[in-house]
């Protein structure tokens, strides 16, 4: 894998330590980013995507988010361990499926949510 792993995570985050544990055990090398201290790459990667999501992985400028592209550490190592990092970094319209992609899971997540309160309010 050439392309470098960074992962954003916050100081207390419990998924974090599970993401950087699992690729610790699997010997994947990353560089971890606190958002504390990278306020402001962070600020931008999160007008970017859309989501301000803990742990954010970013490989080759692809963002990573969990929810989106991954339910679990597991899954994302998962996925990792087959993916073609060596691949070129993706293209502008590529870039805006990814914000449509998250703009999906966003309106998903919302209906759901609303759908469940007006449920718990017919009983």
């Amino acid at each position: 894998m050439n392309k470098e792993i960074i992962i954003y995570t916050g100081s207390t985050c419990g998924a974090c330590k599970q993401m950087k544990d699992l690729l610790d055990k699997k010997e994947i090398k990353y560089t971890e980013k606190e958002i504390d201290k990278h306020q402001e790459e962070w600020n931008k990667i999160v007008q970017l995507t859309g989501l301000g999501s803990f742990p954010t992985l970013n490989i080759g400028n692809n963002f990573y988010l969990p929810g989106r592209d991954f339910q679990n550490p597991q899954q994302f190592v998962e996925w990792l361990k087959t993916a073609d990092l060596n691949a070129e970094d993706y293209p502008l319209d590529m870039k805006i499926f990814e914000a449509f992609k998250t703009l999906t899971y966003s309106m998903n997540t919302a209906l759901t949510r609303v759908f469940q309160q007006l449920e718990q309010n017919k009983k």
